[in-house]
């Protein structure tokens, strides 16, 4: 039996709160409720994995040991918890593409659907990234068919701005660097069957 070692010097901080939530860090006592909401059909239908196990979240939070904002690269996951609770409800995503472009994702279980707190979670991650670290320009990318995801997205002011098969590329217009075209990844195990759009948000707006 092979052992996986989790990462034990990890400490959970506070990242920025929202009116109902608190965003934060992981650390290794999230590992197993992050298996249990990940693995649900529902809610990893439009997620870049098929399956996720144990090993995905060790390895997800040893990755996250190191805050990579501050150097304006590299990617980072933050856990989502109702305030007063330890209880992780969901995680965002970031991934810095640019000097002043960022990349969200967010991931919900889905018993905590259609109470307002994935717009909450990333209406706080848009403000968060623009006052402390000056980012004005955040895309995303969704499947078409992803009609939740799509309804939050336009809801709180992200414009569609290209749409292509196979994780194309998406062109972004950005502010005094001309136009830049910008390759997202392609994670491995991601659904290859939807079209996918993307869209695009300008970070500081205030969480409500």
């Amino acid at each position: 039996m092979e052992r996986i070692e989790c990462c034990s010097f990890i400490i959970t901080m506070k990242i920025f709160e929202t009116e109902r939530l608190t965003i934060r860090t992981l650390d290794e006592n999230d590992i197993d409720r992050l298996v249990e909401y990940r693995s649900k059909k529902t809610v990893s239908q439009y997620q870049s994995w098929n399956r996720y196990t144990k090993r995905d979240a060790v390895k997800l939070i040893k990755k996250c040991k190191d805050t990579v904002i501050e150097h304006k690269k590299g990617s980072m996951q933050f856990g989502i918890t109702i305030k007063g609770s330890q209880h992780l409800i969901g995680d965002l995503h970031i991934e810095i593409m640019a000097p002043h472009t960022f990349s969200i994702g967010y991931t919900l279980d889905d018993v905590f659907w259609n109470n307002g707190f994935g717009t909450e979670a990333v209406l706080g991650l848009l403000s968060y990234m623009h006052e402390e670290y000056g980012f004005f320009k955040c895309i995303a990318y969704i499947y078409k068919q992803n009609e939740k995801s799509r309804h939050l997205l336009k809801k709180i002011g992200f414009k569609k701005f290209d749409e292509s098969f196979f994780y194309g590329d998406a062109v972004v217009q950005g502010r005094g660097h001309g136009a830049r075209r910008l390759r997202p990844r392609h994670p491995p195990g991601a659904h290859l069957d939807g079209r996918r759009q993307h869209l695009r948000g300008f970070a500081g707006r205030r969480a409500r």
